[in-house]
């Protein structure tokens, strides 16, 4: 007791000190000699004052707060001090990344500090200790039919919107223009996701080892994700499967197993789907195995700053152009975040400069995803980017603190859920990202709503003195 609180102490040290360290590379960064290496630091620095936040509490449950350090170490800090070590991996000329470096140190110290604001409050101490969760029963067949039903008919005219599998794989490299309008199918094949999570769960909760059937269910959904083509959602599915086991089981050597397990299928997954991807763009001169061998990973390090953890290119672009080239926004994504709801069908469209137009869209016209700092620097400037960051950061802060209160499965999913999703909305456009987002938040507390009933505690069902459901109940998409 006396060691972690020591510990706790520490890191509550290396909180400040991170955070007096980001405000002197931020006002050493006018040296022009070190200017890159300097904003690198501050950016690392924000992230470390993030990190230590979350370290320095005791609070049981999910870090939404570590997910995003985790999140802006390889997506930020990574491959800021590889682009500053060796400006050749940049495609193209290099313009200087001072600009991009700017958004993005000012970016993750506003992060931290939203977050430390959201927790900051001492009269909120008793929230952070953990209440039991609910115990819950399973609803029954009418309610296993019910999610049966919306996963078989979203994944059916998701086929046939995108003209069958073959054809889908086939155009791996234009998935989101091919995917465009289809949100609210992805969210109906992803309810086998929040199914087979939940039903897993409450194995977990209840201190019983998940049958095979169990097992089964949650690797059909993966590979549903997996179908989808979505690096992205499938990587947010294993992390939101590891936050539950840690949020639910002991933490031991099966945790640091199913850690590094979880890791290394996130990369290769990513890794292979996106030179997929590149190489269905090219001329096929050879076959995909040999491309990946011989150019693929080769280029890896390129590939990883211009393509895989682009925003530090995208923040250097949005400088260079903004407002030279193409006018602030003045709120405009604001109002494609009201907006987004509506089928794109029936969604007005609320246009971008051509300046804009032309730096964040590729060549298949896919328009690029715009982390938070660059979409709040395009609105209205620095000042822009630091609102957007200390707003994202206070709702990791809050996610943080609700976790901990979870009063049963449907809630815990929800925040671990929003935790994830922030990182979505980090990294994506802020539209579509705070609907992406939101396909988990809502899918996991509706699902659990459908498929189970919570029982108040004190009554008569305690969680371990539960049967388990019988054999014949299928529980997600089986």
């Amino acid at each position: 007791m006396g060691a972690g609180w020591q510990l706790r102490s520490r890191l509550a040290r290396y909180d400040l000190l991170s955070a007096v360290a980001a405000l002197l590379f931020a006002l050493a960064a006018s040296i022009p000699s070190a200017r890159d290496v300097l904003l690198s630091g501050a950016a690392l620095a924000g992230i470390a004052w993030l990190g230590a936040q979350a370290l320095a509490t005791d609070a049981p449950g999910p870090r939404a707060r570590l997910v995003m350090v985790v999140a802006l170490a390889l997506l930020v800090a990574v491959p800021a001090f590889l682009l500053s070590a060796d400006h050749g991996l940049w495609n193209g000329r290099f313009p200087g990344i001072a600009g991009g470096l700017l958004l993005w140190s000012t970016g993750a110290c506003a992060i931290a500090l939203g977050a430390r604001l959201a927790t900051a409050s001492r009269s909120r101490r008793a929230d952070d200790v953990a209440r039991p969760l609910a115990p819950a029963l399973p609803r029954g067949r009418r309610a296993q039919a019910v999610v049966l039903g919306i996963v078989l008919i979203s994944l059916a005219a998701f086929v046939k919107k995108v003209g069958g599998p073959v054809s889908y794989f086939h155009n791996l490299n234009n998935s989101a223009a091919t995917t465009s309008g289809l949100t609210y199918l992805i969210w109906g094949i992803s309810v086998a996701k929040f199914a087979a999570y939940l039903r897993l769960s409450e194995d977990w909760a209840a201190a019983r080892r998940p049958g095979p059937r169990t097992i089964g269910l949650v690797a059909v959904a993966l590979l549903l994700l997996l179908f989808l083509g979505s690096r992205l959602l499938l990587i947010v599915g294993l992390i939101q499967l590891l936050l539950l086991y840690a949020a639910l089981r002991p933490l031991g050597q099966r945790f640091k197993v199913s850690l590094t397990a979880t890791a290394a299928v996130a990369i290769v997954a990513f890794v292979v789907i996106g030179e997929l991807r590149t190489w269905q763009n090219i001329p096929h001169h050879r076959n995909f195995p040999s491309y990946l061998v011989n150019t693929g990973l080769p280029n890896l390090p390129r590939t990883y700053v211009n393509d895989y953890a682009d925003a530090i290119r995208l923040s250097a672009i949005a400088r260079r152009v903004v407002p030279h080239e193409a006018p602030y926004e003045n709120g405009k994504e604001f109002l494609r975040v009201l907006l987004q709801p509506l089928p794109s069908q029936i969604r007005p469209t609320v246009a971008t400069s051509r300046g804009l137009t032309a730096a964040f869209t590729s060549g298949n016209k896919n328009g690029d995803a715009l982390p938070v700092p660059v979409e709040g620097y395009i609105e209205f400037g620095i000042p822009g980017a630091v609102l957007l960051s200390l707003l994202l950061g206070v709702v990791v802060g809050v996610v943080d603190r609700l976790a901990t209160r979870a009063r049963d499965l449907g809630w815990l999913t929800a925040a671990i859920a929003a935790g994830t999703g922030a990182v979505i909305v980090l990294r994506g456009s802020l539209a579509q990202g705070i609907a992406l987002a939101l396909i988990d938040v809502i899918g996991f507390f509706v699902t659990h709503r459908i498929l189970y009933r919570t029982v108040a505690r004190g009554g008569a069902v305690a969680i371990a003195e539960r049967e388990p459901a019988p054999a014949a109940v299928a529980h997600g998409t089986d």
